[in-house]
């Protein structure tokens, strides 16, 4: 591996089974208040701007790079995307805090935006057998996220055409999976640099955006489009630039089972506001979000114990930049 491929914060954990696991961590590594964020498409688990809440309450912010991006290694065949997440989540964790499944003193904190909030559910709707630190979540956290696909049949309605083709059954379904990996390889000509990652990723979230949309975002987090865009282009770069694995195996880990355990949705018609025992679900989600559907934030929020909206407006899926402070700010405020 050679210098240009690293960065000053990413580290490498030799895994049971042979595989790389590359992630970030940043913090009090000895807080027993551990943040998990697990990172959406074309991206890394990046530490190097953990939320300034979890900074000043002393937490240890952790962010694992998901199989098959970055220098973390695929998924192996035959091995479902959750039990993957569930044994490299669980490996990690044990490397940085080795007591946390058995210190009833420790909470962790899991969230995922995007195409992180498929792994974010997964981690915390594990059995105590898959993931023993399953006990010390506090809270979790689904930003512009997902629903699980294969609980609510009518998922794709609410998608793009576009969407729909890239991650449902025309994707996951195509001999070798011929459609996600042109999309990869087309896409990856677009990212072969960090320059190009970055005016790629410009295009694709923020040229787009109706100008008051932009100036509300540069407004509220007093940076300029490009400086948004800079580290995000670096990061699309260092996810693609090995292996393309990951995005390929997209449309099948979202529209898979995801293993969930049953006692954490509740029945539709139950009125009980506050199930005892389990977390606050905080769903961040925005009605012009068409990239992941404000219906999927409605469908977790009846369906999961402790589901709660965080109605975010005037911004699409690139916009939520803009409430990211917020965001954090409440959910970190989740005991």
């Amino acid at each position: 591996m050679t210098t240009s491929d690293t960065w000053e914060l990413e580290k490498f954990l030799e895994l049971p089974d042979g595989r790389t696991l590359a992630y970030e961590a940043n913090g009090n590594a000895k807080s027993k208040s551990v943040i998990l964020y697990l990172h959406g498409t074309m991206t890394v688990g990046d530490a190097s701007n953990p939320p300034a809440n979890g900074i000043q309450k002393d937490m240890h912010f952790v962010a694992p790079t998901l199989p098959g991006w970055g220098q973390t290694s695929p998924r192996p065949p035959g091995v479902p995307f959750h039990a993957v997440v569930r044994r490299d989540t669980t490996a990690l964790l044990n490397h940085l805090h080795p007591t946390m499944a058995t210190d009833p003193e420790y909470k962790l904190y899991v969230a995922g935006g995007s195409y992180g909030s498929v792994p974010a559910q997964i981690v915390y709707g594990s059995s105590l057998e898959d993931f023993p630190m399953r006990d010390r979540i506090v809270g979790v956290l689904i930003m512009g996220g997902f629903c699980p696909f294969y609980k609510m049949p009518d998922w794709g309605n609410h998608m793009t055409t576009a969407n729909y083709l890239s991650m449902g059954p025309f994707a996951y379904n195509s001999p070798f999976k011929v459609v996600p990996r042109m999309m990869a390889w087309g896409i990856g000509m677009q990212v072969s640099t960090p320059e190009k990652a970055t005016a790629f990723l410009k295009g694709f979230l923020f040229d787009k955006m109706p100008q008051e949309e932009k100036d509300f975002i540069v407004k509220r987090r007093g940076k300029s489009i490009e400086e948004l865009t800079e580290n995000m282009g670096r990061n699309t770069y260092r996810s693609m630039k090995k292996t393309i694995a990951g995005f390929v195996d997209m449309a099948t880990a979202a529209s898979a089972d995801w293993g969930l355990r049953d006692e954490i949705f509740k029945s539709p018609d139950d009125p009980t506001s506050h199930f005892s025992g389990f977390p606050r679900v905080i769903v961040a989600s925005s009605k012009d979000d068409t990239m992941a559907p404000f219906a999927f934030a409605e469908w977790n929020v009846a369906n999961y114990k402790n589901g709660e909206l965080l109605s975010i407006s005037g911004v699409g899926h690139g916009g939520a930049v803009a409430y990211v402070n917020e965001i954090w700010d409440k959910f970190l405020g989740t005991e």
